[in-house]
């Protein structure tokens, strides 16, 4: 073991004596279940099926989430003797997966705390066939306990920045005990294929990204109640909706839609946050703007609503006529655009999209997915759009024909991975 590896896990057991403290202040905060801090610690694990072979599906947070859940979907049609583990860290990602999961084979559990004694009551709990690591955070005790079970494990659409990847290069020793004895890695692009390569994995493959979007965004009679409401507020007026938007891009987006007013065109303008409690604050920021939280509708004299809402961003996509895509404005590398070209939305990106580059360019030579940095600049490019109906009916077509081909994604990597445990067994 590495000196680096080593001193990693002495920290770790260490910090063991500070983990109730932390945890019950994340938990005050709203970052934490309170219900469920044992999970944390490797304690009071769900039940799991005793006939059925256990795949663990290692996640973040929602667009995580939403990639294991496909996967999870795909090996579940592959196999009925399997069950899936789905583990992430945020609240967030744990009610994604719990309103999706009704009737699946597939339990989610809270990460345990990377410390060796809580990943091998993990380990123990879980015993699982193999593992697929779908994040950017790479937790080293449960991914070298996993090694030292003789688990397989994969990585399927994870992502290393390249900052994470300069830090694991000056541990050269520890990172060959974490990244070599992975199986195979389905990367997002060309460029994640080359980071993980130079860290020692070699067995790669170029998929794009596992993050789709659902066939069809979830329908409930209260979010049909809330989206006729917007229709009924916009009244003619084409919907702007700022999708997934981090702290700045509201700013921005309100600037837009100021802009477009004044150049002939108003807009009824959506605010969808990425994380919804961020609700509270948009709301006091702009006291005018009524909130699905509260329980609010817009009526006709509102120009903005704010959907601090999980769950109907697939059909706000549909009812924009310009979707202004988050995290690309704020230098967080750009949320996924596949949900919007999946339901058909024309996107306006700014150009931090190295989370997701792969799509963005693939959208970009369609045409549904615009990077353009400047607001004024954004005035003119929708007012191009909106003079050529035929035009942007192409392009979303376009877009939509794509995401409809990645859906496929998930049932080929997990065809690919259940032939290898297959051909091993």
């Amino acid at each position: 073991m590495s000196l680096s590896a080593l001193t990693y896990r002495t920290l770790m057991t260490g910090a063991m004596a500070f983990l109730p403290r932390y945890l019950k202040a994340r938990a005050k905060q709203g970052k934490e279940d309170a219900t469920r801090l044992d999970e944390r610690y490797g304690l009071s694990l769900p039940t799991l099926p005793a006939d059925k072979d256990i795949i663990w599906l290692h996640a973040v947070s929602v667009g995580e989430a939403n990639a294991a859940l496909a996967l999870a979907h795909a090996f579940a049609k592959c196999d009925d003797t399997l069950h899936m583990v789905i583990t992430t860290n945020t609240v967030t990602a744990a009610q994604l997966i719990a309103d999706a999961i009704s009737d699946q084979p597939i339990t989610h559990i809270y990460t345990p705390f990377d410390a060796p004694r809580i990943v091998k009551r993990f380990f123990d709990h879980l015993n699982p066939i193999f593992g697929v690591i779908l994040e950017s955070d790479f937790w080293p005790c449960l991914i070298m306990e996993a090694h030292s079970r003789q688990i397989p494990l994969y990585l399927a659409s994870a992502q290393m920045s390249e900052g994470s990847a300069k830090h694991w290069h000056t541990m050269r020793g520890f990172a060959a005990q974490i990244f070599p004895p992975f199986r195979h890695g389905f990367m997002t692009d060309e460029r994640q294929k080359s980071r993980f390569q130079s860290l020692g994995l070699t067995s790669l493959s170029v998929t794009g990204t596992l993050k789709l979007p659902a066939s069809s965004p979830r329908k409930t009679k209260a979010d049909s109640a809330v989206l006729k409401a917007l229709e009924a507020a916009a009244n003619g007026r084409p919907i702007l909706l700022a999708a997934s938007t981090h702290e700045g891009e509201e700013q921005l987006a309100i600037s837009l839609a100021q802009r477009l007013a004044i150049a002939g065109i108003p807009h009824f303008l959506i605010l969808a946050p990425r994380h919804p409690e961020r609700g509270a604050a948009l709301s006091s920021r702009y006291p005018e703007m009524k909130r699905i939280s509260q329980g609010a509708l817009p009526t006709q004299t509102d120009d903005a609503f704010i959907i601090d809402q999980l769950g109907m961003m697939g059909r706000l996509y549909q009812l924009c006529d310009i979707a202004f895509l988050g995290a690309s404005f704020s230098g967080k590398g750009g949320h996924n655009p596949l949900e919007g070209a999946a339901n058909g939305a024309l996107m306006i990106c700014g150009p931090s999209q190295f989370s997701n580059q792969f799509e963005f360019d693939q959208l970009a030579e369609l045409g549904c997915c615009l990077t353009i940095s400047d607001v004024q600049e954004m005035v003119g490019v929708i007012t191009d759009l909106y003079a050529d109906e035929a035009l942007c009916e192409a392009r979303r077509k376009a877009g939509i024909a794509y995401a409809r081909k990645a859906q496929k994604r998930p049932n080929e990597v997990a065809r690919q991975i259940l032939s290898w445990h297959e051909g091993e067994a």
